[in-house]
């Protein structure tokens, strides 16, 4: 949970897979805000000899798992496409995930008084909106979503189409965010959208604050 005497903004920013969030995330470390790593932190915790590594093998299947090491190919493939394996998957390493996200932030937090950004694509489906004060969606067409997903990753239209379906719906999304940006043009338009809700707001770098 928030705590109460926290005095700097946490945000969080998600989006569809592919919508550019993770291009707004290296933009703000990169001008020194501090950016917590969702994902980062969900192959930490998976990393090789890592103690949920049994659960997942014995509850998931012992393809999943081989020597101590997570078969993320695999995994990735099945979680996609299967909702029994995504959401056992889910009900492991969620509250790991959360408990980790909170520490990282309030151990931030404590630091500076430098706003601190959340990257974090599902926070809705892993229901951590609590971690945050506020939610920014980067939002992007469907069909430009579909093209640029097959496009990164190597998927034919059916694959893409699976794996962006895992998600919420992009209007169920849209609904549940404080702040939507739609990124329909270059990364320079994307980034100046990002500039220039920084400067609106007034947000600056502490100058001791660190990247996480």
């Amino acid at each position: 949970m928030k705590p109460n005497n926290r005095t700097v903004p946490v945000i969080a920013i998600t989006g569809g897979i592919a919508c550019g969030k993770s291009t707004v995330a290296l933009h703000l470390n990169e001008i020194g805000f501090p950016v917590i790593d969702a994902d980062m932190v969900s192959k930490e915790l998976t990393e090789d000899g890592a103690p949920v590594l049994k659960d997942i093998s014995s509850i998931l299947g012992k393809k999943y798992v081989s020597n101590n090491h997570l078969n993320r190919k695999t995994l990735a493939k099945d979680v996609f496409s299967d909702t029994s394996v995504r959401q056992k998957l889910n009900a492991l390493l969620h509250p790991l995930i959360y408990d980790e996200l909170n520490e990282r932030i309030c151990s931030q937090a404590s630091k500076n008084n430098t706003p601190i950004f959340l990257d974090i694509p599902l926070v809705f489906e892993f229901h951590f909106s609590d971690l945050v004060d506020e939610i920014w969606t980067i939002d992007i067409p469907e069909q430009m979503q579909l093209r640029r997903l097959m496009d990164r990753n190597g998927l034919n239209e059916k694959d893409a189409f699976d794996r962006i379906h895992s998600q919420i719906t992009r209007q169920e999304r849209n609904e549940k965010s404080d702040l939507i940006i739609l990124n329909d043009g270059s990364i320079n338009d994307l980034i100046k959208k990002i500039d220039k809700i920084i400067i609106e707001r007034g947000y600056i770098v502490d100058a001791s604050s660190s990247v996480i």
